[in-house]
């Protein structure tokens, strides 16, 4: 359940969860997101008030987190240039880039490295082209047959004939139309883990019952992707989302 309190340190938006415990916690984590817990009967005024009375630790834990963060993005995007011996990711995994000379331009990936041949190893700009399209057709491909094995897997729930777009959006990782039945999934995802993606599916999947986010909506996301939260953790990975950010720019 998504909740806000009003504090002295301003408004502090966080996910309450009830449990089966004795006493009420809170986490921050890497993404930002503050999670509560408390036990079923505890009313929601009173977990409001545990928040509030921590939200001197809340923000300088926030902001704490924000300097990391920023600190793994600009490690991340400095270490990423197209050139031979860059890290680079692909569904999640990282690789090593690999730029060799040949006759004839190509992109193969190996168990640890994506290898781009070139004739040229001093033409950035063709290599940086070389690199993109790979990525591209493999977001097409690869998206595209998660969210159908998704969509397929849950059609009983969610139906049938979906239409499906791929975009290169750079606030959001999908949307829905459900009375188009049209799903958008960004071509951005192709960097993280076929978990993510499907998650991202999902997510998509069940605004065609829920379209805003409220509880209700949750619910029915949490029938087919009861983790949810861990997938959509890992979608704030800093290192992955600066080197996204270079690819995609």
């Amino acid at each position: 359940m998504d909740r806000h309190v009003s504090t002295s340190q301003g408004l502090i938006n966080y996910n309450l969860t009830r449990k089966n415990i004795k006493n009420m916690n809170m986490r921050i984590g890497r993404d930002g997101i503050i999670s509560v817990s408390c036990p079923l009967a505890v009313p929601l005024a009173s977990v409001d008030e545990f928040v509030s009375l921590r939200a001197d630790w809340v923000i300088a834990s926030m902001e704490k987190i924000k300097t990391q963060n920023i600190a793994r993005e600009k490690l991340a995007a400095n270490c990423f240039n197209y050139d031979d011996g860059d890290i680079l990711y692909y569904l999640g995994v990282k690789y090593q880039l690999a730029v060799v000379k040949k006759s004839r331009a190509s992109v193969v990936l190996s168990a640890e490295q994506l290898i781009v041949a070139t004739t040229d190893l001093s033409d950035k700009i063709k290599i940086k082209k070389q690199i993109n399209k790979w990525y591209a057709r493999q977001a097409s491909a690869v998206i595209s047959s998660a969210f159908d094995s998704m969509a397929v897997k849950h059609a009983e729930k969610f139906g049938e004939n979906f239409v499906l777009r791929l975009r290169n959006t750079k606030s959001r990782w999908g949307s829905c139309i459900p009375k188009l039945r049209t799903i958008m999934l960004c071509k951005r995802l192709i960097c993280y883990s076929t978990d993510c993606i499907e998650y991202v599916a999902l997510h998509e999947l069940a605004h065609i019952l829920v379209g805003d986010h409220s509880e209700k909506f949750y619910q029915v996301l949490s029938t087919v992707s009861p983790d949810y939260k861990d997938k959509r953790a890992l979608l704030s990975d800093a290192e992955i989302r600066a080197f996204v950010n270079v690819l995609f720019a």
